[in-house]
């Protein structure tokens, strides 16, 4: 609302009263209403006179003027405002009337109106011009008054209507001048969380050079951003101002620090906000404050890692911890294992947010490791990547196949030995290696082997290549051996035996390592699946027998075996994944190959699955009549989705009902019966059905809750419908006449 109005509402209903009962009507000017304090006297943009318009008195009555010469009228400024003396004034009146002269003198508070009246015959008119003004004081906005005929210098005049101190010779006023500057009415909440809107909103105001509020301002664009600290300021963060006043609506920051905000408007002088402190969210993530570093095959890392706790933002946060939050740290990528302390507590009672490991170790020499630490709850940090040197050559390792190098492990090896043929040649891998069985792919040292098998026949000795050579064995004695690798170069290093190998004959049979399940439902796979061995003639695995096709086939029974039949072998076994059975009954099955002794498994009982249909096991109909029951009486029957005769899952008691769905007629005799467990126990035989009606085609249907219902075969019914309804017919008509 204009404040002027606010500021003189009292007085506008006061002197407007009085002016309604003049006889004068006095016009009053705008000119100086809403007057910029720009315009002000001490205003440093733009000060200076604005016209005030032309105030004229208009007779209600000719005798409103009162006749004499010489009369003098004098209107005088509010306080706050001056006259200007040299902007040439002017006095106009109607000619050929009783006002004969006048003429205007301006001082810089008066305005004096001298003029004469010669009758009161004529409606006159007195118009006063040229007048401008200016407030002294842009400051004191509004600077409202009225120019008034005042009691104390009123002038000689007599006037009907005019009412010193009461009547109004035009409102002077000011508005804010341009808006130059901007304000804070109202500061942002000096503490907030990161990402969570500021719970108090700023709001910014425009103001001219005086530091008034610029109510009428709504042009002004103002920009929100920060200044002091660090980070983006989140939100809307620009607003045009209405009425002079901008507010905030969503604005947030995601840094976690002191920071301050600035407003700026094109052209206006900016206002920075009171500090605001930005604390973290609440806590949501895990990151390597330091990385791990400087390891070495068999001692502690030389940098250990450390971890702290952060929000969503990124900010170091403790927000929302609980007592005890446990940190698992693990290796993600290259060989391990890892070892030590790998458990830490982060939460307040622990770490309070920051957590340092002591004593974590990998003792797998290798490029390309990576940690990763995890908790409940929060997401997991993984570490850059880093490296573990060895600890030096000290020792050589034997691997047999089927074995694999694993350093950082008890034995530094993982995996079996493979059984080997007597007489069969294969390779061992000797490896230069350190403490933790790290690979020292420097080492070039010659190496010779022996072996347990004083028969043996080995590779003639040879230099390591890059850290590891391969040579030939064949192993001539049955049972288990060894072999044993040696450093020919240097003594100090220690020798390496291989695990023991077994020696077997040639591949003789097939034996069944685990049994199928004894017992088994139809339809459902083995549990567990049959899982058979290659053997030698002395029940020896051949552990290098692999990719040999071992078929299941069914033994005693009726039906074929269901699933996948075939398998192949992995080091002398082979596992079958899926066999299954679907006929109810009692089997056994036979696993064969090519060449060697077959194997037949122990005897699987398959029971029937749930029942889910009736049948009917015998057909109603034969040689059958009107009037008498069907000479074949129908047998219903419950079985599984495979066949089988079940009554697995059938209740206590199950009504069927029989119907004729197909044909004329309707049936008789018993056609609701109980084919559950507590009664017919799945199996229904029917004793008196019958059809009311001849005719071919016919067919039963067997139905029941929750089973799918069974038909039967198309059946006749021969003879001849009875008579129904007729009159009785007389005895003389036998013999037609």
């Amino acid at each position: 609302m204009n404040k002027t109005l606010v500021t003189l509402g009292i007085s506008l209903g006061l002197m407007g009263a009085a002016n309604l009962r003049a006889d004068v009507i006095v016009t009053e000017p705008v000119g100086g209403n809403d007057v910029s304090t720009d315009k002000a006297v001490n205003s440093t943009n733009g000060a200076g006179y604005v016209a005030l318009g032309s105030i004229v008195l208009t007779e209600g009555a000719t005798s409103d003027f009162a006749p004499g010469n010489g009369q003098t009228l004098i209107l005088t400024a509010p306080d706050g405002w001056r006259l200007n003396t040299a902007a040439g004034a002017s006095v106009s009146f109607l000619n050929s009337r009783d006002i004969t002269a006048a003429g205007v003198a301006l001082t810089t508070s008066n305005i004096t109106v001298t003029f004469s009246v010669g009758g009161t015959t004529k409606l006159d008119q007195l118009t006063i011009s040229g007048v401008q003004v200016q407030p002294l004081n842009g400051a004191t906005d509004p600077n409202a008054g009225y120019i008034v005929n005042l009691s104390a210098n009123p002038g000689t005049a007599s006037i009907a209507g005019i009412q010193p101190d009461l009547t109004t010779f035009g409102l002077l006023n000011t508005d804010p001048g341009k808006p130059v500057a901007l304000g804070i009415s109202t500061q942002p909440s000096p503490v907030a969380m990161a990402g969570v809107p500021l719970s108090v909103q700023p709001v910014v105001m425009t103001y001219d050079q005086f530091g008034n509020q610029c109510f009428l301002d709504v042009n002004t664009v103002v920009n929100a951003s920060r200044a002091d600290g660090i980070g983006i300021l989140q939100g809307t963060t620009n607003f045009t101002v209405l009425g002079g006043e901008c507010s905030f609506t969503n604005l947030s920051h995601n840094v976690a620090n002191s920071i301050s905000i600035l407003f700026t408007a094109s052209n206006l002088t900016s206002v920075t906000s009171a500090p605001i402190v930005i604390g973290p969210a609440t806590a949501s993530r895990l990151v390597f404050k330091s990385q791990p570093g400087g390891a070495t095959s068999g001692a502690p890392f030389a940098v250990q890692p450390a971890l702290k706790s952060q929000d969503q933002f990124g900010n170091d946060s403790s927000a929302g911890l609980p007592a005890h939050q446990n940190v698992t740290m693990t290796l993600s990528s290259g060989t391990g294992p890892l070892l030590g302390n790998t458990n830490q507590d982060i939460g307040t009672n622990g770490g309070n947010g920051v957590v340092t490991y002591t004593n974590l170790e990998i003792d797998a020499a290798g490029n390309a490791k990576q940690l990763t630490a995890s908790s409940s709850g929060f997401a997991d940090a993984a570490s850059s990547l880093f490296n573990v040197s060895g600890n030096g050559f000290s020792s050589l390792l034997v691997l047999a196949p089927g074995e694999s190098l694993a350093p950082g492990t008890v034995t530094g090896k993982a995996g079996t030995p493979m059984s080997q043929m007597a007489g069969a040649m294969f390779s061992v891998t000797i490896y230069a290696v350190d403490a933790n069985w790290n690979l020292i792919n420097t080492a070039t040292d010659v190496v010779s082997i022996a072996s347990s098998d004083s028969s043996a026949t080995l590779g003639a000795d040879a230099p390591l290549v890059g850290g590891s050579v391969t040579l030939h064995v064949t192993l001539n004695t049955l049972g288990s051996a060894t072999v044993t690798a040696t450093d020919a170069t240097d003594s100090t290093k220690s020798p390496g035996t291989s695990s023991a190998i077994q020696v077997t004959r040639q591949p003789a049979r097939l034996t069944i390592q685990t049994q199928p399940s004894a017992t088994t439902t139809a339809g459902a796979a083995f549990s567990p699946q049959p899982v058979i061995r290659v053997e030698d003639a002395s029940g020896n695995l051949i552990t290098s027998d692999s990719g040999r096709v071992i078929t299941a086939t069914r033994g005693t029974g009726t039906a074929t075996l269901q699933g996948t039949v075939t398998a192949s072998t992995v080091n002398g076994v082979a596992a079958f994944t899926n066999l299954s059975y679907s006929v109810a009954e009692t089997i056994t099955i036979g696993f064969s190959t090519a060449g060697l002794t077959n194997a037949t498994s122990d005897s699987v009982v398959v029971s029937p699955a749930a029942a889910d249909r009736l049948i009917f096991s015998t057909q109603p109909g034969g040689v059958s009549r009107v009037g008498s029951i069907l000479a074949t009486q129908p047998v219903i029957k419950s079985r599984d989705a495979f066949g089988n005769l079940s009554t697995v899952g059938l209740p206590g008691n199950l009504p069927v009902l029989l119907t004729l769905s197909s044909g004329s007629g309707s049936l008789a005799g018993t056609t609701v019966f109980d084919i559950g467990t507590a009664a017919a126990n799945g199996v229904i035989v029917c004793t008196n059905v019958q059809c009311t009606t001849a005719g071919t085609n016919k067919q039963l249907s067997a139905t029941a809750s929750g089973l799918t219902g069974g038909l039967s075969t198309t059946f006749s019914v021969g003879g001849v419908d009875p008579a129904l309804g007729a009159a009785a017919i007389s005895a003389d008509t036998a013999g037609g006449s």
